[in-house]
Order: structure tokens, then C-alpha cells, then sequence
């Protein structure tokens, strides 16, 4: 799966995010996993990009972040 937004952060800046994601259901369906990778482009030129795995179950989804790299402050 391929997709975008917009994201808003508490500080105020703006960021243009796009992102990849394969994810797996178990069973019925009412659990699995996700694996992708964001880039999020900051109006002043900066950017992060980071890998998230994660997956959903009974209490929900959860997941973790790991940067890649990035630029700016």
C-alpha cells in the first residue's frame, strides 16, 4: 500500500508525509503485521525518513519508529 498527507506537529511546522506499508492478517483477520517506511518533507527543506513495524491485535494497533535519517534541526 502507497499513501500520503499532511501532518501538523505540536510546534507548529508542517510536513508534506509519504509512505509504503505491506501488512499480513493472521487468521480472520483481527490480527497481524505491518512493516513500511515514511518521508516526511518539511516546507524549510528538511526531512526524516524512518521504518515502522508494527501490528494489531485485541488491544489494538501498536508499532514502533526507527530513523533512517534526516536533515535540518
Amino acid at each position: 500500500m502507497r499513501s500520503g498527507g499532511v501532518c501538523v506537529f505540536t510546534d507548529g511546522r508542517v510536513a508534506e508525509k509519504q509512505f509504503v506499508m505491506i501488512s499480513q492478517s493472521i487468521g480472520d483477520g483481527s490480527t497481524g503485521t505491518v512493516r513500511g517506511y515514511s518521508v516526511y518533507a518539511f516546507n524549510n527543506g528538511d526531512s526524516l525518513m524512518l521504518q515502522f513495524d508494527g501490528g494489531w491485535g485485541a488491544k489494538g494497533f501498536f508499532g514502533e519508529y526507527t530513523l533512517l535519517s534526516g536533515t535540518g534541526a
